[in-house]
């Protein structure tokens, strides 16, 4: 790969960015997890010319502001890049908010005993998905059912259905809340094949969404309002009650990852 970082430019929710991390985390980190997740489809599919047979699912999950989004991203273009773990293919858990529509017309009490509080004034929180649609697409997918996929796009702000096929052999459902520990949501751990956690302290997390908010037009005092409301929340109910993975990464500097378990 040699000393220079890698570079795409990625789509995530509806918008194009670049992206990079440094070379010792591509050989060290992203190459280890592609063929960490080569091997298991191997194992599960010693057949290589088998056809119908259902995906090996990954669960990426993280803290709001850890990204996420773009790792996932970023795997599936490294992957197709150096030919290993070649069927991977990258989900949001996004696409399972409930509709726009229908979180400005539901209120709900929250584990905090606040409440009624609206939806759309959560929206992010584990209350604002639809957990049993969710639940349903990856007992079907895990089935071997190929349906369509929902995509939540930060363009209108909210789902589009049925927007994503599903083609990839190695399907990596990546998201906030997949292995949160509370009642049905720890459920989800049983229907992946494989879980990664990816780590960062509270304080780096509230460092980066607050940029991302003040990169999206809001004065600086408006997007710390907004992580002391919304994100910061939701940062500590993942990073205080989450299950266990099989791997765990670590969030360094800028955006690098560090394998930290097993």
């Amino acid at each position: 790969m040699g000393a220079v970082a890698l570079s795409y430019e990625l789509e995530v929710n509806g918008f194009s960015y670049p992206a990079s991390f440094s070379a010792g985390c591509v050989n060290t980190v992203l190459m280890r997890l592609l063929r960490r997740w080569e091997n298991l489809r191997r194992a599960a599919r010693p057949c290589e010319d088998a056809k119908g047979e259902r995906p090996l699912v990954v669960f990426l999950c993280a803290p709001p502001g850890a990204g996420k989004s773009t790792l996932g991203q970023f795997l599936v273009r490294l992957a197709g890049d150096v030919g290993c773990c070649e069927g991977l293919q990258c989900l949001g858990m996004d696409g399972f908010h409930h509709a726009q529509a229908y979180l400005s017309s539901h209120a709900v009490t929250m584990p905090q005993g606040m409440g009624p509080v609206c939806l759309a004034a959560i929206k992010g929180a584990p209350e604002s998905f639809d957990l049993a649609g969710l639940t349903g697409a990856l007992r079907r997918l895990r089935a071997g059912s190929r349906e369509p996929w929902p995509r939540y796009d930060r363009r209108i702000h909210d789902v589009v259905a049925d927007a994503v096929p599903i083609v990839g052999d190695v399907v990596l459902v990546e998201g906030n809340w997949l292995l949160l520990d509370e009642p049905g949501w720890c459920d989800l751990r049983l229907l992946c094949d494989d879980a990664v956690f990816l780590r960062a302290s509270e304080e780096q997390l509230r460092d980066r969404l607050v940029r991302r908010k003040v990169k999206g037009g809001l004065a600086p005092a408006e997007a710390l309002a907004h992580y002391r409301r919304v994100d910061g929340p939701n940062v500590r109910r993942i990073l205080d009650a989450h299950g266990e993975a099989d791997v765990t990464l670590d969030l360094v500097g800028e955006g690098d990852v560090r394998w930290v378990l097993p």
